[in-house]
Parts: C-alpha cells; structure tokens; sequence
C-alpha cells in the first residue's frame, strides 16, 4: 500500500507539474502579448504624431495667415477709424480754440461795429426819406 500511495504522489506531482508548466507559458504568452500591444501602441502614436508634426509644418506658412491675417486686417481697420476720428477731433479742438483768440475777437468786434455801423447809416437814409416828405 505503501507503493501504491507513493505512485499516486509520483502522478499527482506530475499532474501537478505539467499543469503549472502549461499555466506559465500560457502566463508568459499574456505578457509578451500585453506588451506587445503596449509596444505597438506607442509605435503607433508615435506614428499619427509624426505625421500631424509633419503636416502642420509644411502648412505653417498658410495656416499663420489663414488664421492672423483677418485678426491683423480688423486691427488694422479699427485703428484707421481711430487715427481718423483723433485727428478730426483734433482738428476741430483747434478751431474751436480760435473762438477765443485775440484775432477772432477782434473780427467778432469789427463786425458788431459794422452790424451797428450798417443799421445807423440806414436808419439815416431812412430819416432822410421823412424828412424829405415833411419838406
């Protein structure tokens, strides 16, 4: 009996042996398909990234100026407006200021001297008209 149980350990270590043979190279398969996935994975990123690296610059020229000149064209127009509203309100600060220089004053007093002078010399004329009617 004694033999008997020693070849049912023999074959259950064989058993036992073969099993865990199988079970690690089915564990070793696993890995070396995990990490080749994980290999192809990067290759692969790698890939599209070069690939958009690779489009982008030879486009850089164009996509600059698809993209900046329309922004740099509404500035350009914005500030066009700008300079031309400043100057005008420049301007006409300017003269607007002659409203208050000795020459302006000076003419607005000539011709209120000239309104003044224009009326009496009228209202002569016209005083001539009646008295020459009384006569």
């Amino acid at each position: 009996m004694h033999k008997t149980i020693r070849k049912i350990l023999v074959v259950l270590l064989v058993i036992i042996l073969v099993a865990l043979a199988y079970g690690f190279g089915s564990y070793a398969s696993v890995l070396k398909w995990n990490e080749s996935a994980v290999s192809d994975a990067w290759a692969r990123y790698a890939q599209v990234s070069k690939n958009k690296q690779n489009e982008l610059s030879a486009d850089l020229d164009e996509i600059i100026e698809q993209t900046l000149l329309p922004k740099i064209e509404s500035i350009l127009t914005t500030d066009e407006v700008e300079i031309a509203q400043t100057l005008e309100d420049y301007f006409y600060s300017k003269v607007n200021e002659l409203e208050d220089s000795p020459d302006f004053v000076s003419m607005k007093d000539q011709i209120q001297a000239a309104k003044i002078a224009t009326i009496e010399a009228y209202k002569r004329e016209i005083d001539k008209l009646f008295s020459s009617e009384d006569n």
